[in-house]
């Protein structure tokens, strides 16, 4: 049931708006599913924040490792739901290929979305582990 609703909401969040900018094109960055499937590339122009979007393999990865049971899934899903909350805390994101900067003005559903899908499943999976580790000393 947590890897269902985790996914829904990761899923959900590809749907929406990730964040708006202070220019003219407020949105030009924000479609979610763009980020996700090109996001990466970030890294290359020299973008720190990039870095961030590899919470999303690390994400994927973890949903697999709860799924087969392995308790890795517990400490690699919460370093992805850290690096998702970090992207929160960048006033200004690289906006072109020559490393201008432009101003987040908001953070909007995508991201909020993106952010609970990865925080459930760290929490959930924290929990699952902990509860079943109470029962074999049980």
């Amino acid at each position: 049931m947590l890897i269902l609703l985790s996914g829904a909401l990761f899923l959900a969040s590809l749907t929406q708006p990730a964040f708006y900018l202070d220019q003219a094109n407020r949105d030009a960055w924000s479609d979610s599913l763009y980020l996700l499937l090109l996001g990466w590339m970030g890294f290359l122009g020299g973008s720190l924040e990039s870095l961030l979007w590899w919470a999303n393999p690390l994400y994927l990865c973890s949903l697999a490792l709860f799924a087969n049971g392995k308790r890795i899934a517990q400490w690699t899903a919460s370093a992805a739901a850290l690096m998702a909350a970090c992207f929160a805390t960048f006033d200004t994101i690289v906006t072109t290929e020559a490393g201008h900067r432009a101003r987040v003005a908001s953070l909007e559903g995508g991201y909020y979305l993106w952010l609970t899908s990865m925080a459930l499943l760290a929490v959930g999976s924290l929990g699952y582990f902990y509860l079943q580790s109470r029962q074999i000393r049980d």
